[in-house]
């Protein structure tokens, strides 16, 4: 079992809400369902599961991948668009399961950045860049988007 449980609808519903609210006031935009408001990202199940390929394979050669990290992005300093915003993925070698940090050099795991996806082939990277922000690529019927959409 994981020690982060789904949450409710409602709950969701309001820390997205709190999101909208606190990054329209920090772009200062009165409107928080403003589809001027970036609200998260769409990510294909296919890189999901590149990722746990290059995961599987890492660890059958010894690794201890056990988590993803996932970094904020942005292309442009100058730009508002919420579409300029996207997240780099990549894998998490060591560290304790989403732990306290206390027992290792790096307690939180280490970033991953290259690695081979077979044993002749080349390193290559292992950052995954997905840039298909919300609200480009949204449900805009859903209650996490705008708060004027019912549960």
């Amino acid at each position: 079992m994981s020690d982060f449980p789904p949450i409710t609808p409602e709950e969701a519903r309001d820390l997205t809400s709190t999101w909208r609210t606190y990054f329209a006031q920090s772009l200062g935009i009165e409107d928080p369902n403003s589809t001027d408001i970036f609200r998260g990202f769409r990510i294909p199940l296919v890189d999901l599961k590149n990722i746990m390929e290059d995961i599987d394979y890492y660890n059958a050669q010894g690794g201890d991948i056990n988590s993803i990290r996932v970094y904020l992005a942005k292309n442009n300093l100058e730009s508002n668009d919420a579409n300029d915003i996207h997240v780099l993925l990549l894998p998490i070698d060591g560290g304790e399961p989403m732990g306290n940090g206390e027992t290792n050099e790096y307690p939180f795991g280490k970033d991953v950045l290259q690695m081979r996806r077979t044993v002749s082939s080349p390193v290559t990277s292992t950052i995954y860049d997905f840039t298909t922000p919300c609200p480009k690529q949204c449900d805009v019927s859903s209650p996490l988007y705008a708060t004027y959409n019912p549960l």
